[in-house]
């Protein structure tokens, strides 16, 4: 009898589908402010912030307890996992070293930070918390600040209110795919649906206060707006219909995709 061949490990993908949205709107968003320049380093940028996406995917299994794959799969994962974070490093590299971006080192200090605190949560079970969310959120919209600069030739005070206009607005979906999760689930109905409320309206007026004193343009306080205005729509037209997450994921997808356009036209419109 001929043994059959083993099969081929393929490389794990994010499960989080919103992750690609929120990378790949951030690095859109930092390089429309940023201007035209420097895209053969945004283009490096982007290959090194998917191969460190994948890279986690490839890690996820192998520190979540009671979940490792066994061999030979267990050694296939650890030999993708040890790719990806090889080419994250190479792509890295590149950007600091040929690249001169040396201001790179700075927020691939935070991003470390943040993915040591992801697998941490995620060995804990808790990566799918809000916390664990937040923490996810924070290390990916890190590409917004990193593909500005790659323009500006450095951070400045614009690429610190990217980073945090885009971790605030991925930030408050997850209180609002809560609520729909509770509509579905029947639990801790009144809880989230506070929660998302509360979370909405007080980004909003925080990030309003921001605008008036001039620090951020008011265009980019436009997308809060509508997303707790879409709270509220929801929270009186869906709440007993049945809404799928993939058409959810798609709503929020163009939804982020308004939110990008509008700081573009803020930020071009302030200079």
């Amino acid at each position: 009898m001929v043994n059959a061949a083993p099969k081929r490990t393929l490389p794990r993908r994010p499960r989080e589908h919103g992750a690609w949205a929120i990378l790949g709107v951030s690095l859109l968003t930092g390089t429309l402010i940023g201007g035209p320049q420097g895209k053969v380093s945004t283009l490096l940028l982007l290959f090194t912030a998917l191969a460190a996406l994948l890279a986690r995917a490839a890690v996820r299994p192998l520190v979540r307890p009671g979940r490792n794959p066994r061999p030979p799969r267990f050694q296939a994962q650890v030999r993708w996992a040890l790719g990806w974070l090889g080419l994250t490093t190479l792509g890295g590299g590149l950007l600091i070293g040929a690249g001169k971006h040396f201001w790179l080192l700075y927020l691939g200090l935070g991003a470390g930070l943040l993915a040591g605190l992801d697998l941490w949560l995620i060995h804990q079970q808790a990566e799918r918390t809000v916390s664990g969310e937040l923490v996810g959120v924070a290390a990916l919209t890190l590409t917004a600040p990193a593909a500005y600069g790659m323009a500006a030739g450095g951070l400045d005070g614009t690429a610190g209110a990217l980073w945090l206009l885009c971790w605030a607005y991925f930030a408050v979906p997850v209180f609002y795919v809560k609520m729909f999760s509770a509509w579905r689930s029947g639990r801790d109905i009144p809880y989230w649906e506070k929660m998302a409320w509360r979370v909405h309206s007080g980004t909003l007026l925080i990030l309003a206060s921001l605008a008036l004193g001039g620090w951020i343009p008011w265009m980019a306080v436009l997308p809060f707006g509508l997303a707790l205005g879409k709270v509220l729509y929801s929270r009186r037209w869906e709440r007993e219909r049945e809404v799928s997450f993939k058409t959810l994921g798609w709503r929020e997808t163009g939804l982020a995709l308004s939110f990008a356009l509008c700081l573009w036209l803020g930020y071009g419109s302030a200079r």
